[in-house]
């Protein structure tokens, strides 16, 4: 288990954990799904990483994103859970709480993002895909300071910390935060 913080450039702060999770993961039953062929073989390295940005424009956009990837059989799987909009507040340090309300969950509004950005990283072949199951299942968001490129973003940074051969490092995954934020 590893908490990283990063202070990155123009006043943006990230926190990252590996194999750990600041919010139990949510198992709800709305959930959008997807199945894509596998092309890699072998066991996958069953890991969990959870993202926390805030980027200050006025406003602080806000957006924290995880979950996990576990070996299953006949292909490679997306499942991404969503919450309820009330979701318990979250009080994060990146964010004041007296700038923005955040609140636990994926929202549904963000759900078709979250997926179609997976879509989109399956379509560029970034990896050959393993015979896995990828599930987001830990998120959170601010009522003022998320959007759909929040999250989007966060999707293509945790689809490369998971799927990717190897298990990311602490600079690796500054790098990829700096890179598409």
């Amino acid at each position: 288990m590893s908490v990283f913080e990063f202070a990155l450039e123009k006043y943006r702060n990230a926190r990252v954990w590996i194999n750990a999770s600041p919010i139990e993961a949510n198992n709800s039953p709305s959930f959008c799904s997807r199945k894509f062929e596998a092309r890699r073989t072998g066991i996958v390295d069953e890991r969990r990483i959870v993202i926390e940005i805030a980027i200050p424009m006025g406003f602080t956009m806000y957006g924290l994103l995880g979950g996990k990837i576990e070996s299953s059989e006949g292909g490679f799987d997306i499942i991404v859970n969503s919450s309820m909009e009330d979701g318990c507040l979250f009080p994060s340090t990146l964010v004041s709480t007296d700038s923005d309300e955040l609140r636990i969950g994926l929202s549904d509004e963000y759900l078709p993002v979250v997926t179609k950005s997976f879509e989109e990283c399956v379509a560029r072949q970034m990896f050959d895909l393993p015979n896995a199951r990828l599930t987001i299942d830990v998120a959170a968001r601010g009522s003022v300071g998320s959007n759909p490129m929040v999250f989007k973003k966060l999707s293509q940074i945790i689809f490369e910390a998971l799927v990717g051969p190897v298990q990311p490092s602490k600079e690796s995954l500054r790098m990829s935060i700096i890179n598409v934020f």
